[in-house]
């Protein structure tokens, strides 16, 4: 390489760069050129190599509207990629001048930097990421062209003021100086940029920021207003080396059982290298605060609601931080009821109401039931209260609950009076089994409102056998012994339709006795049973009954055919009866006996309590329990694919209700009993040999 001016393309290189101009004019005086030329090429060939790794970066370009329009001050992210094959971590915030354009530099002393990374925000605040390679030059342009076209020159104005925070490392920012378009726009959000990662959307005019690292940051807040208009503008703010930095902060959650018992833990909380927290504030919303140093306290809220808990601390370097959080404090229950119809009097119209499907959070109950009904209302209410409505009309029924933990709920629902089918009929038939496999029926205690008459009843025996008409009192004859559902439905003048059925045994001749009961409670823990339809063959007749009602009492000897039984304690009891008859033939029979503390606190009000035999192979027993009288029930049996294989309608009575599923048609596999009542549906599986 020849230089025929050295001096001259000294100056010339260096001015190349004035970025890294420097003067050489001491170099070329105090030097000859005899002993400086072949430094000059050396430093040349240094200098070449040098700008080939690019160590200095100058990164710029121009942001434009979607009109080609300048896009003056929206903030631009400049940093060295991830990807790039460098140590030198850095990144940093410009905002674009009135022309759109923006410039920044970056360094790194240790390695060459090949790509950098420039991100900005659209108009709909997603980003936009150019990652261009550096080349010789060691200058980048990275333009940017934006989705939006620029607001009228009246546009709105995003300004914030900066003062000191709540400790040595926090600054409060409020932006209560920014302006809409005009008097009537409304900034409706605010985007704040924090510079250290820290970002807050919402709609903040004043936050409180706390920096966990000294540095140098650029925060920038972008408003947007009602009428569209969206506006920049950043600050820099510096945190000294020398600050202590702390954190505050706080987890919340619910005791079990008791959601108004709050748990606080601040373990989150920390202190600067060498230094402690010496002192917490608790404020939790509601008045009382706890002093000291009281790291998970516990605090018990008087009522529902949003409460702002915050948590001041102290460390020992002098460092305060406080953080704040809103919690709901919530307990969860429901309200709910059902209701149905029982028979019209003189004075009205009466439906039975029952809350007892309310529920509470586990381990709370309910303290207080308050009704509606229309205009009236009582406190203090029952479960199951019976209202009368004088007059048929549309009325709003509400339930009001509160719990022991200070839940409250309320629930209301509209029904129209006299409810769907509330025209009243009652059936109702006794039997009674003689020789030879003949029962007769008797069914003139069937009942219809007052000025209503039955005008059909329908006999189904439960061997196929069907009588239609309006027979009172028919007799059958069934062709083998065993035990029957016997249905019988009434329809009355004025358009009640309903049905009762209920197991009928027969015996063959010179069959041998039987004994057999169905029960009720008639208290909180009374039963009373009934063993009429115990059997004796003909020619004969019970001359004893044994009563063991499971609970260890002595038995009950004599020919007690309907006793009453007081229980000290609710549960299942296995009750037998065995009887005796006049020629020495004895029968037994047990069944099991539910027994609660109360009746309208009974948590379901349809359970289905046995199937017997199962598996089964030519007819399944059923025992399905009822808490309310006179309940409507579909009894069916479903295959494993919810199709229907068999199903009859049943009114069941309180208490226990019998019946008998013909299974010999199905064949072999699983099998679902099914009873669909206003209550809801239940079910159990049975298997088919």
């Amino acid at each position: 390489m020849v230089l025929k001016n050295p001096e001259k393309n000294i100056s010339l290189f260096w001015a190349a760069d004035k970025t890294r101009a420097v003067s050489t004019s001491g170099i070329t005086k105090s030097l000859t050129m005899k002993y400086f030329y072949p430094i000059l090429v050396s430093l040349v060939l240094m200098t070449a190599t040098t700008l080939a790794q690019s160590s200095s970066v100058i990164v710029q370009g121009y942001v434009r509207f979607a009109n080609g329009t300048a896009a003056p001050n929206r903030p631009v992210t400049v940093s060295i990629d991830a990807l790039n094959s460098t140590n030198c971590q850095q990144a940093h915030t410009k905002i674009t001048n009135a022309n759109g354009f923006y410039k920044d530099t970056l360094s790194c002393t240790t390695s060459a930097i090949t790509r950098v990374k420039v991100t900005t925000l659209d108009c709909n605040q997603s980003p936009l990421v150019n990652n261009p390679q550096v080349g010789p030059s060691g200058i980048v342009e990275s333009n940017f062209l934006l989705s939006c076209n620029p607001q009228p020159a009246t546009g709105c104005e995003a300004v914030f003021t900066v003062t000191g925070g709540s400790t040595p490392a926090s600054f409060i920012f409020n932006s209560g100086t920014s302006r809409g378009i005009s008097a009537t726009d409304a900034i409706t959000r605010r985007r704040w940029i924090f510079g250290d990662g820290d970002t807050t959307n919402g709609n903040a005019i004043i936050v409180d920021h706390n920096y966990r690292q000294p540095g140098v940051y650029q925060v920038c807040l972008t408003i947007w207003t009602a009428s569209g208009c969206e506006s920049h503008y950043c600050k820099t703010v510096t945190i000294a080396p020398q600050v202590t930095l702390c954190s505050a902060t706080f987890t919340a959650s619910p005791s079990i059982g008791n959601n108004r018992l709050v748990l606080f833990t601040s373990t989150g909380s920390t202190a600067g290298v060498n230094d402690q927290i010496i002192s917490r504030t608790w404020t939790f919303g509601d008045g009382s605060s706890l002093s000291g140093n009281v790291v998970s306290p516990d605090h018990l809220y008087a009522r529902d609601g949003l409460y702002n808990v915050c948590l001041r601390i102290v460390t020992a370097g002098g460092c305060i931080k406080e953080y704040c959080k809103s919690i709901e404090i919530r307990t969860h229950c429901k309200a709910d009821f059902n209701f149905a119809p029982l028979p019209p009097t003189s004075t009205g119209y009466p439906i039975k109401f029952n809350s007892n499907i309310s529920t509470t959070a586990a381990g709370d109950s309910i303290r207080e039931r308050i009704w509606k009904f229309g205009n009236a209302a009582y406190a203090g209410g029952p479960i199951d209260p019976t209202f009368v409505f004088t007059t048929p009309g549309t009325y709003t029924v509400c339930l009001i609950i509160r719990t022991r933990g200070g839940c409250s709920d309320t629930t209301c629902k509209v029904i129209q009076v006299p409810l769907a089918g509330q025209v009243y009929c009652s059936p109702a038939f006794t039997f009674a089994p003689s020789a030879n496999n003949k029962v007769q029926f008797n069914s003139s205690n069937s009942g219809t409102a007052p000025g209503d008459s039955i005008v059909a009843r329908n006999w189904t025996f439960g061997d196929g056998s069907v009588l239609t008409g309006n027979v009172i009192n028919p007799a059958h004859q069934y062709t083998s012994a065993g035990i029957y559902t016997v249905c019988l439905r009434i329809v009355s003048r004025l358009g009640c339709e309903r049905t009762i059925c209920l197991q009928v045994a027969t015996s063959p001749t010179n069959a041998n006795c039987m004994a057999r009961y169905e029960y009720t409670r008639t208290g909180l823990k009374q039963v009373t049973f009934r063993s009429g339809m115990s059997w004796a063959p003909a020619n004969d007749s019970i001359v004893e009954r044994k009563w063991d009602f499971g609970d260890g009492s002595p038995m009950l000897t004599g020919n007690v055919i309907t006793p009453v039984k007081n229980y000290l304690h609710q549960g299942i009891y296995t009750v037998c009866l065995k009887i005796r008859t006049r020629s020495g033939c004895e029968s037994s029979w047990c069944s099991p006996v539910r027994v609660q503390d109360s009746i309208n606190t009974i948590a379901d009000p349809i359970i289905i309590k046995q199937l017997y035999p199962n598996p089964a192979t030519v007819q399944i027993n059923t025992v399905t329990w009822s808490q309310h009288n006179n309940v409507t029930a579909q009894l069916a049996i479903y295959d494993i694919y919810g199709v229907k294989k068999w199903g009859i309608s049943k009114v069941l009575l309180q208490g226990d209700n019998y019946t008998v599923l013909p299974v010999g048609g199905l064949l072999p596999g699983p099998y679902f009993f099914r009873v669909t009542t206003m209550y809801g549906v239940r079910s159990r599986q049975f298997y088919k040999l």
